[in-house]
């Protein structure tokens, strides 16, 4: 098949996957590109490969055969020129893959860049392959090829898949075109089949994630690709190891492939891998065996260090329990160089910084005591088990509403009245009983937020007033959620400012800066930070080490960089606004904030943590933080931000 580019590939891969009329419009919309290319780029293909590969009808398009032409792109003819260096990476990534050892020239001729800029891509290759794994760009001569051993190799191979099929996580088609001699709907029946036998839980996520992997080891095996860790092995009487022997006889019998017997139990570390383990071990006697007590040991233990760093009581029987649980799997998964992708981890880091904040100290503290570093998606995971718990017990916490209610005396209702109220919304209130005005006045002296009246009041009183009905109906609730949205909303604009004038420096405020990388930006705030005497030199590569475990950067084009460890000699905030977008993480980055944390004020970084990131992540927003005359107009802009955010 003729050679393709890279869009012309994606729109081949979008017929393939929906097997049925699509119209240009569509196509257009998922390629964001407009209908008249659509009808330029399919002309174009079929006059490349000389006939007719995709057809069209009033209905839309569709591919003629689409078994037959997923195979000569993906295999027999795998030339899809990368424009970007982004698709060049994973083109050098999966050539690397296929052939032990390229010839640079060759290569530089196949995709017209040069040789030189090969090399510097491959500089880009060998930062992601330190991400995953201890994989090595080797060169010989005028060839290159990975070392590394074959399941760093998968690894390598589930992440450049996930990688391509970004935010396309339970589907299992999206994954199809990369596997034409394997059926992935087949595979997977027969996974739930027998994992359902042996009463082993798996999710749909991970149930996508296994059988991907199963397809990768079919596809390795095939190709006499073997895992060769003599150390590998496994008790054979487990469950896993069961499920992991039948779906291998299944599959060794469908595809006619030999499964070799360290294979098999490669697979059973893949189930272990992907497994539910959110059950708790105390209630459920089936885990008892599973939970390690030296995992629910060390979880107890980073708990109550994690109460003394950010002032947050979260032990609860659940939580370490459920943390123990996931530990032992992820660690398993890191010794075994198993992935797992998490689809929530851009909505856990943005709507839930604190929360991932959290879980960010945990797997630190974790890999203090294992050695074991542990993914983003990984401490995701991390962050959905200690969220929930957050909620439950910061619920009560969160809901500070002082409230007096008047009634009449003969309102005998009273009780299930407030009962009923402070159930709803977790508040703590004080009845009082009203029988003349005179009563009605000495009301300005209450230390109360609200007073929510069942009669009329119809003097001016200091505190806002919420009329209501004795029987509490629809319409009272309407107005009683109204006024707490609003109460909640300026008590939090009146902490953010007393926070923002408190910690923010005009000192410390700089504009139309330029700089190579995120990290010498962070070097360089340190050095303006340490001149001050308001960290140590230590201070500032603990925030480049938080950094390395994920960047703190954010889809709106922010950063806000910070340490893991709370021991500045002060609290402040640095503010930089970048003259050229700066690329951070996944991410190109406007504004950066650097937070460093007196340990005193720990509670502080909280608040600012959880108010400041709402404001930022509009991109207007920082659009307009961008364009700050001077310090104090771009203090202005965040608080004005900050009204218009609900």
């Amino acid at each position: 098949m003729s050679l393709l580019h890279t869009r012309e590939k994606k729109l081949i891969s979008i017929l393939y996957r929906n097997n049925h009329w699509i119209k240009s419009s569509e196509l257009a919309s998922q390629l964001s590109v407009t209908s008249r290319t659509i009808r330029n780029d399919i002309r174009k293909i079929n006059q490349m490969q000389k006939k007719t590969i995709i057809t069209s009808s009033s209905l839309g398009y569709k591919l003629i055969d689409p078994a037959f032409v997923m195979k000569q792109i993906y295999r027999e003819d795998p030339k899809i020129i990368p424009n970007t260096q982004k698709e060049r990476i994973f083109y050098l990534l999966r050539k690397m893959m296929t052939q032990d050892h390229i010839n640079i020239y060759d290569l530089s001729e196949e995709i017209y860049v040069s040789a030189s800029t090969i090399d510097k891509d491959l500089k880009k290759v060998q930062a992601f392959l330190d991400n995953i794994s201890d994989m090595k760009i080797k060169k010989k001569g005028d060839h290159i090829y990975i070392q590394g051993n074959e399941k760093e190799k998968r690894t390598l191979v589930s992440e450049i898949l996930f990688q391509e099929t970004q935010n396309s996580f339970f589907n299992l088609q999206n994954y199809q075109p990369y596997f034409p001699n394997y059926q992935l709907e087949y595979i997977s029946e027969i996974v739930l089949s027998i994992t359902s036998k042996y009463d082993v839980l798996i999710n749909d996520l991970s149930l996508v994630n296994l059988v991907v992997h199963i397809a990768i080891t079919l596809d390795r095996v095939q190709d006499a690709n073997l895992i060769k860790d003599p150390a590998l092995s496994i008790n054979q009487e487990t469950p896993e190891y069961q499920c992991a022997l039948d779906i291998a006889n299944e599959l060794s019998f469908a595809y006619s492939i030999t499964i070799p017997e360290r294979e098999i139990v490669y697979l059973a570390y893949l189930i272990i891998g992907k497994k539910i383990t959110n059950r708790l071990a105390h209630t459920d006697p089936s885990l008892e065996g599973a939970l390690d007590s030296t995992y629910a040991h060390l979880i107890s233990q980073v708990l109550k260090k994690l109460e003394i760093t950010f002032g947050v009581q979260l032990f609860d029987l659940e939580l370490n329990m459920n943390l123990a649980l996931h530990t032992k799997t992820a660690v398993d998964r890191v010794k075994n160089g198993l992935l797992v992708k998490n689809p929530f981890l851009t909505e856990l880091k943005s709507h839930y910084p604190f929360i991932f904040e959290i879980a960010i100290f945990l797997a630190n503290e974790l890999y203090k005591e294992t050695g074991y570093a542990f993914r983003e998606d990984e401490i995701g995971y991390f962050a959905l088990h200690i969220g929930s718990t957050y909620e439950k017990i910061n619920q009560k916490k969160r809901n500070t509403l002082q409230v007096a209610i008047i009634h009449s005396k003969y309102f005998k209702e009273i009780t299930d009245f407030i009962h009923k109220i402070e159930e709803l919304y977790h508040l703590s209130i004080r009845p009082i009983h009203v029988s003349t005005l005179y009563d009605q006045k000495k009301l300005n002296n209450l230390e109360v937020d609200l007073i929510l009246s069942t009669l009329p009041i119809d003097i001016e009183l200091v505190h806002p007033i919420v009329q209501i009905s004795p029987f509490f109906n629809q319409n009272d609730q309407s107005k009683f959620e109204k006024f707490m949205k609003d109460f909640y909303k300026q008590k939090q604009l009146k902490l953010l400012k007393k926070l923002i004038d408190q910690y923010f420096h005009e000192q410390l405020f700089f504009k139309n800066l330029l700089f190579h990388d995120r990290f010498e930006l962070i070097q360089y705030m340190g050095d303006v930070l340490i001149q001050r005497d308001i960290v140590s030199k230590s201070y500032v590569e603990s925030i480049l080490k938080r950094e390395g475990i994920s960047p703190t950067s954010f889809a709106s084009h922010f950063a806000i960089p910070h340490a893991i460890q709370m021991s500045a000699n002060k609290t402040a905030i640095g503010t930089v606004i970048l003259e050229k977008p700066l690329k951070w993480g996944d991410y190109p980055v406007h504004v950066v904030i650097v937070i460093v944390v007196k340990q005193e004020e720990r509670k502080d970084f909280m608040l600012l943590y959880e108010n400041l990131i709402p404001i930022l992540t509009d991109p207007r927003k920082i659009a307009e933080l961008t364009k700050a005359k001077d310090f104090n107009h771009f203090k202005e802009i965040l608080l004005k931000e900050y009204v218009h955010t609900s």
